[in-house]
């Protein structure tokens, strides 16, 4: 028996090891950004997806064609009038709601950029995907994109009516790929979606946060309650109110648009990660270092920023946009950033620099 006992532990340890690693898989709801978060960093933009795999979070992302049919990272209209060749350049519109210093240089890139990005960097993400053109040929272009990747477990598409759900799973690899119905803030339309008739077709439906939808009674509890018990998951939009969220903790997602806010609320008690823009890993660089930083901040809660070389501190920043002018000796070097956020500490994913 007392091999078997010892076995009997050190399977419990491993399953406790699982759960550990696991953690921010388990996390109930589930964090996804908003536009990628657009008031904590630019909408739709590269660097907002590099925030967010660093904080292992999801993604919602807006999809736009350009004039020549290339799928675009775009929730506003300028893609549909120009070409990729004039936009591949073009810098983002910024929100107001974030220090946009961190992020010069974001400009408009390809759902293909992204896709590759993800492929590369082996990033544990959900992907809920948004076309502003909800047309056969450009929904099959997408999911196309997404097969291709072999990202279809872990994607979603939203559209806004049932006609789009069944247009939707006539399309090649349609019928593999999640469904979630946009209700805005209109019970009925939550109704339709979740009626007997409808339910099994699709995976969730989301909403737009209130506290009485519409003023017809019917309140983001009972709405989440109506839903759950159809079999049905749930997202809310706008969920930025932490004694609203707290009323709310089984819905499946929440939608964040500052996820510095959200991730610090009690059910999750967790910091934002900084994450090192430039230079990239392996750069052969001269011995003057411009090292740049993005994180997330929207309520000014970051007190410093230290930079790290082997270990060794090499400077700090107390101000946006947390960069650091480093003069290097030859040799190669760990490099990683840490932040200092309501009394914790965070450190960023280190990067390996080559000084010639």
């Amino acid at each position: 028996m007392r091999p078997l006992k010892i076995i009997n532990k050190i399977a419990l340890f491993i399953i406790a090891l699982i759960v550990y690693c696991n953690s921010y898989a388990q996390e109930k709801p589930i964090i996804v950004t908003h536009a990628m978060g657009f008031l904590a960093s630019p909408g739709n933009s590269m660097e907002a997806l590099k925030l967010n795999i660093a904080n292992h979070l999801n993604v919602d992302i807006d999809l736009r064609p350009s004039k020549d049919g290339e799928l675009i990272l775009s929730h506003d209209e300028v893609s549909d009038r120009n070409y990729w060749g004039d936009l591949e350049n073009t810098p983002l519109k910024m929100s107001d709601g974030f220090n946009k210093e961190q992020f010069l240089g974001a400009t408009y890139k390809r759902f293909d950029d992204m896709l590759d990005y993800i492929v590369e960097h082996k990033a544990d993400i959900l992907m809920h995907v948004e076309l502003k053109d909800h047309t056969a040929e450009l929904t099959q272009k997408a999911i196309d994109k997404i097969y291709a990747h072999n990202l279809i477990d872990k994607s979603a598409l939203w559209v806004l009516n049932m006609d789009e759900v069944d247009m939707v799973r006539k399309l090649n690899h349609g019928k593999e790929i999640k469904i979630y119905v946009w209700c805005d803030v209109y019970p009925d339309r939550v109704f339709e979606a979740i009626s007997s008739e409808n339910r099994t077709k699709i995976d969730g439906v989301g909403m737009y946060f209130q506290y009485n939808y519409n003023k017809t009674g019917y309140t983001a509890r009972n709405m989440l309650d109506t839903i759950h018990q159809a079999g049905v998951k749930f997202a809310l939009v706008y969920m930025d109110d932490e004694e609203a969220f707290e009323k709310l903790t089984d819905m499946d997602f929440v939608y964040a648009e500052k996820p510095d806010l959200v991730m610090g609320f009690p059910a999750f008690k967790r910091i934002p990660k900084p994450v090192i823009k430039t230079p990239v890993s392996i750069d052969k660089i001269s011995h003057t270092v411009q090292l740049k930083t993005m994180v997330w901040d929207t309520d000014s809660s970051i007190t410093r920023l230290e930079f790290y070389a082997n270990g060794e501190k090499i400077g700090e920043d107390t101000s946006v946009p947390y960069n650091l002018e480093w003069r290097a000796d030859t040799g190669q070097y760990s490099i990683l950033v840490r932040s200092y956020d309501k009394g914790k500490i965070i450190d960023s994913d280190s990067i390996t620099l080559n000084i010639r």
